[in-house]
């Protein structure tokens, strides 16, 4: 992955809507931000683009490419940058994609404008409006596994709502998505994943109502890993109290019978002789 800038590196300036002292007093604790850098470098690592993810796009289209040229998810970075003249943390998750085509070299100018020297310096962090009638706008990063054995697939059940998706779950604060989906595999199945790869980065956009009643304005990245798991390993959910609620083994053949979560449809093409999908939520 190309080097990122370190903390020293940083703009000195700070941007206008944000106060450049703190106030008097014991100082407050840092504020924690997660926020997904959508990068493209070319065949031999140059940095050619570097953007934050805009709310409710897909990461593959911020990513621009000629007729012909490939576009392919290489790598995902996870570091965290603390500000503490601004009070934040900024964990940033980077999604790297690989650009060019054997036939026509890409080079920094397909982009219409150099990429910024250190993102931190473009960070939107404005508050979300306190109307309770207008939408805040959420964008969550989540990693899942498609963990297949012969003609099954590996499940879990969204105690809420009955639908059955990937398992895995949201990415913590300062977690590489590679660590937060064993993590969150474990939590659902007990099971510990072997052999964990890159798949793919896909992104969903809704607005509706959190659990607690909130209107959101919905964002949710899904970045795909494939993964094994040890053959006749007992199935259990292991955190009490948390969204999943069962977890199965189930034949990807009779998918179609299910009400089934994005993620398992974003998985479709990584299921040998999985039916058409249609995805419920």
């Amino acid at each position: 992955m190309p080097p990122t800038p370190s903390p020293s590196e940083l703009p000195s300036e700070l941007p206008s809507e944000l106060p450049s002292e703190q106030p008097a007093g014991p100082p407050s604790a840092p504020r924690s931000v997660q926020r997904v850098a959508v990068r493209a470098v070319s065949p031999t690592g140059e940095l050619l683009s570097a953007h934050w993810l805009q709310h409710g796009v897909r990461p593959q289209d911020m990513v621009a490419v000629r007729p012909g040229q490939t576009r392919v998810l290489r790598e995902v970075g996870s570091q965290v940058v603390e500000l503490e003249r601004l009070g934040l943390r900024v964990h940033e998750l980077a999604l790297d994609f690989e650009v060019g085509d054997p036939d026509h070299p890409l080079g920094p100018e397909l982009y219409h404008r150099p990429p910024p020297d250190d993102l931190i310096d473009h960070l939107d962090d404005r508050p979300d409006p306190p109307d309770r009638r207008t939408a805040v706008k959420v964008q969550r990063t989540g990693a899942y596994a498609v963990v297949v054995d012969g003609a099954n697939v590996l499940l879990t059940r969204l105690a809420r709502t009955a639908v059955w998706t990937l398992p895995g779950g949201g990415v913590d604060f300062g977690e590489h998505p590679q660590d937060a989906v064993r993590r969150e595999v474990h939590e659902e199945t007990g099971l510990t994943l072997t052999d964990v790869r890159l798949l793919e980065v896909d992104s969903d956009h809704w607005t509706g109502r959190a659990p607690y009643g909130r209107l959101e304005d919905f964002h949710a990245v899904r970045i795909l890993y494939a993964a094994s798991a040890p053959a006749g390993a007992q199935l259990t959910v292991v955190e009490v109290g948390g969204s999943t609620d069962a977890v199965a083994w189930m034949p990807i053949a009779g998918l179609d019978s299910l009400e089934l979560g994005g993620t398992v449809r974003l998985a479709e093409p990584y299921l040998p002789g999985a039916p058409r999908l249609q995805r419920f939520t």
